[in-house]
C-alpha cells in the first residue's frame, strides 16, 4: 500500500503507468451498462464521481510518468487524497454499493437480488457493510499516508529551493512475487562475495 519508510521513496514509474491504466480501465467498466445495473439505488446515483476521480487518477499517474517526482505531482496527489477521504465518507455512509450478482440458469443469464435473497431468508444483510466499511477504511489510511508524504516532501523540496515542476526521478518498482529460493540464492551470493573480499584482504580461515 505504500505505507512505512518505502512509501517516502518516488513513486516507480512502472507504478504510474500502472496507475494510468488501472484508473483508464475501472473507469470504463463502472460505465459499462451491464455493470450499472447491479449497483443499489443509492451507489447509482454517485458513481459517476467515482469515475470521474478514476480517471483523474489516471491523469495522475501520467503526471507521474511523464514527469516524475516534483511538487507539482506531489501537490496533485495530496489534494487527490483529500477528495477521496470526503468521498470515502459519504462511500462508507451508502453501504454496501452491489444489490444484483449474474446467475447462469436454464441456458441464460438472469440478475439474482443478493439483498432481496438476504431479506426474504432473515440473514443479517450488515456483515456486507461491515466489509465495504473495511475496505473505505483501508483506502482513507493510505489517503492519509499520502497527504502526510506529499506534504513532507514538498516541504523538503521547498527548503531545497525547488519550484513547482521539474523533470524529477522515478523509484524502482518493488516485486512482491520474489520466489522463496531467488532470495535465499541472493543472501548466499551476498554472503560468498563477502566471504571472497575477505579472502583477497589476505585472511586465512583455519582449518580447525
Amino acid at each position: 500500500f505504500g505505507l512505512g519508510v518505502e512509501g517516502f521513496k518516488p513513486k516507480g514509474r512502472l507504478d504510474a503507468l500502472g496507475d494510468l491504466i488501472m484508473g483508464i480501465f475501472w473507469g470504463f467498466v463502472l460505465m459499462i451498462p451491464g455493470v450499472v445495473i447491479l449497483f443499489t439505488p443509492e451507489f447509482t446515483e454517485i458513481y459517476m464521481l467515482v469515475v470521474i476521480f478514476l480517471f483523474i487518477g489516471a491523469v495522475r499517474g501520467a503526471l507521474f510518468y511523464i514527469g516524475g517526482e516534483n511538487n507539482f505531482n506531489l501537490a496533485v496527489e495530496g489534494i487527490l487524497s483529500a477528495v477521496w477521504i470526503a468521498y470515502a465518507i459519504v462511500l462508507i455512509n451508502i453501504g454496501w454499493p452491489i444489490r444484483y450478482v449474474y446467475n447462469y440458469s436454464d441456458g441464460a443469464w438472469h440478475l439474482f437480488d443478493l439483498v432481496g435473497f438476504f431479506t426474504e431468508n432473515n440473514i443479517p444483510f450488515i456483515p456486507f457493510d461491515w466489509i465495504w466499511a473495511f475496505i473505505m477504511f483501508i483506502t482513507v489510511v493510505i489517503s492519509v499516508w499520502r497527504i502526510f508524504v506529499s506534504t513532507m516532501k514538498i516541504t523538503m523540496y521547498l527548503r531545497a529551493n525547488k519550484g513547482i515542476w521539474w523533470q524529477g526521478n522515478w523509484g524502482e518498482r518493488r516485486s512482491l512475487r520474489t520466489p522463496l529460493w531467488k532470495r535465499m540464492l541472493g543472501e548466499h551470493d551476498q554472503f560468498q562475495k563477502k566471504e571472497q573480499t575477505v579472502r583477497q584482504d589476505g585472511y586465512t580461515e583455519s582449518d580447525e
